[in-house]
């Protein structure tokens, strides 16, 4: 660590944004949320949660970042005395990179911004204690493997929530002549196809006919099979080309979704691959646990 510099890991995820440190592991999480009120202030986190208006970072282009980040970092330590890491399934293009760099140098940050997968530190601390294995973290409809072997990371990264979205959404409309919007869409893939009781594999779907009247249609799971095999199909594919000895161990806010564990087992054992499919019941724990021991090491 640099003199008169604190490393800190900003985690950004569908549903919160995080910052862990070194020695106390998670210290604050706030839901990216933005509300602004009719005096022209803004409130943030779980304050803007439920106000009309409010503006997510996930969906919501004209969404406050500089303010918020700023709300946010500030709430522990002076941005410009930390050393951040920012952990995020953003793609690692050039521009990426400047725009977030670019952000954080404009909110005071003097050290270098590092950007990394939010696997990646637990990736790098099992190649370098000489172990194989792979990692896969599911978030926001992308797919991150990690490949590892003794002192080698392999990372990888494909989609599938926009395929599937798109999907269903053809779908809908072409079987029960309902036109839904994309929203809708990415609700029915993250709700249905589990194992559970028979109305957490059933859902509602409400828009309008090409009438125009207002119109229900009951989506069961069932109906959707093929397309969940059909999604996951390029990362069957990925987890074939990075295969390394030892369980596949899947991490990140999508690793529960109710379809998603008995797709990829089936899909697993159709393309003869027999890698053990974990799904560590403490990931939380060990994700923070991971980015902790990085930190210190910096």
């Amino acid at each position: 660590m640099k003199k008169n510099t604190r490393p800190f890991a900003l985690l950004l995820e569908p549903e919160r944004v995080a910052l862990i440190d070194a020695e106390h592991g998670l210290v604050i999480q706030e839901p990216p949320l933005a509300h602004l009120n009719p005096k022209g202030k803004w409130a943030y986190g779980s304050a803007a949660a439920g106000q009309p208006g409010c503006k997510s970072l996930q969906g919501s282009a004209d969404f406050p970042l500089a303010g918020f980040f700023a709300w946010f970092l500030e709430r522990v330590y002076p941005v410009k005395r930390q050393q951040l890491c920012l952990l995020s399934l953003e793609s690692r293009r050039p521009l990426s990179i400047s725009l977030w760099t670019h952000l954080f140098g404009q909110l005071g940050l003097r050290e270098p911004l590092q950007l990394m997968s939010p696997i990646e530190p637990m990736a790098k601390a099992l190649a370098a204690s000489s172990r194989s294995g792979m990692l896969l973290y599911l978030g926001e409809g992308q797919a991150q493997l990690a490949g590892i072997r003794p002192s080698q990371v392999e990372l990888s990264q494909v989609g599938y929530g926009f395929y599937l979205t798109r999907a269903i959404r053809q779908h809908v409309i072409e079987r029960h002549r309902l036109p839904i919007d994309m929203p809708s869409a990415e609700q029915a893939w993250q709700r249905l196809g589990g194992t559970g009781d028979a109305s957490s594999r059933q859902l509602t779907l409400e828009g309008r006919d090409p009438e125009g009247k207002v119109t229900r249609r009951l989506l069961i799971a069932e109906e959707l099979e093929p397309l969940f095999s059909a999604a996951i199909e390029p990362l069957i594919r990925e987890i074939s080309h990075l295969q390394r000895p030892g369980e596949l161990q899947l991490y990140g806010p999508q690793a529960d979704l109710p379809w998603l564990l008995p797709v990829l087992k089936q899909r697993l054992q159709a393309a003869k691959l027999q890698q053990p499919l974990v799904l560590p019941p403490e990931r939380e724990r060990i994700l923070m646990h991971s980015i902790q021991t990085y930190l210190k090491g910096l």
